[in-house]
């Protein structure tokens, strides 16, 4: 049987899963197989196909199928390639296999796709779709991005699971919280611990938030003190509400690499002031660019104070 939501078992199953999704979602071309993502990911076919119908409400091989479709769509609309190139970058057989398949799933053939389609993408039980800015190199706008080199740093943070949507939400209930030992003003941030765009259920999605500290400062009651490991980061300028999700679409793109080659580092917003009102606050956004960091528990980094603090990993 499944494992009961919310579980233990279920947090680790889905961000396994998250790995394995992101692994197709960054394909640029070519066939995939459920044979070759159990290989991966070390389960038997079974045991994927199972744990992924049950996380994403659609089967494994409709999910591979789709994607592709999505990625052959994006590519008749934004490109002149023929017929043929696209359904061998596609991995299907021949031509003919690939105009049924498109058909059936748009409604039009692929020659019609520019004239007749204001989306490529399909229909999704829990919105995962492939991503063209994970492939497409494009700089429709300036995020004025560069690399930093970051000296570890301390921060105090609580976890917080569910909806990155309702991060507005969580601040809120911290505010409320911590009350007095809310500092007046200072640097916060949200460290994210999951993919939102490769995460099957949104429900067990985890993020910690907080604000940098001082090495001496204590964490408040129901918060941990944190270390940001010392680092090369890729970041960008403060964005506001209606750039960022672009922003940060871009910057998996460009600057995360496929699993399991790396794990996905450490992503976090750094917000200009403090993060309420929600929509009116901007971010700077920072991805690690070091593989080094593992998941793990308690970790002494050069420099901390003590074994008691924990070393930030994905």
């Amino acid at each position: 049987m499944p494992p009961k939501e919310s579980s233990a078992a279920e947090f680790h199953n889905h961000r396994l899963l998250a790995k394995v999704i992101e692994d197709v979602l960054r394909r640029r071309s070519g066939r995939i197989t459920v044979r070759e993502l159990a290989k991966i990911a070390g389960f038997s076919r079974f045991h994927l196909t199972r744990l992924f119908h049950y996380a994403a409400n659609e089967t494994l091989e409709s999910f591979l199928r789709r994607v592709r479709l999505e990625r052959a769509a994006y590519t008749l609309i934004h490109s002149d390639k023929r017929i043929f190139q696209v359904a061998s970058e596609s991995g299907y057989r021949s031509p003919e296999a690939f105009c049924r398949a498109f058909q059936r799933a748009f409604g039009c053939l692929p020659t019609q796709a520019k004239d007749r389609l204001d989306s490529w993408e399909l229909s999704s039980p829990v919105d995962l779709h492939w991503l063209a800015e994970w492939v497409v190199d494009e700089d429709s706008v300036d995020l004025q991005e560069q690399i930093v080199m970051m000296p570890p740093r301390y921060s105090c943070v609580r976890r917080v699971v569910g909806d990155y949507a309702d991060l507005a939400t969580a601040w809120g209930r911290l505010q409320d919280a911590v009350g007095p030992d809310l500092p007046e003003s200072g640097t916060f941030i949200t460290i994210y611990r999951d993919n939102l765009w490769s995460h099957p259920v949104c429900r067990t999605l985890s993020a910690d938030i907080g604000w940098i500290c001082e090495p001496g400062d204590q964490a408040p009651r129901g918060m941990r003190r944190c270390i940001l490991p010392g680092s090369k980061y890729a970041t960008t300028r403060f964005v506001d509400r209606s750039e960022r999700t672009m922003a940060w679409l871009r910057m998996l793109g460009r600057y995360v690499d496929s699993w399991p080659d790396q794990p996905l580092g450490i992503c976090y917003d750094q917000y200009s002031g403090w993060p309420l009102p929600f929509d009116e606050v901007k971010t700077r956004l920072f991805v690690s660019l070091s593989g080094e960091q593992r998941v793990g528990g308690v970790g002494q980094h050069p420099g901390a104070v003590g074994a008691k603090d924990l070393y930030i990993q994905p």
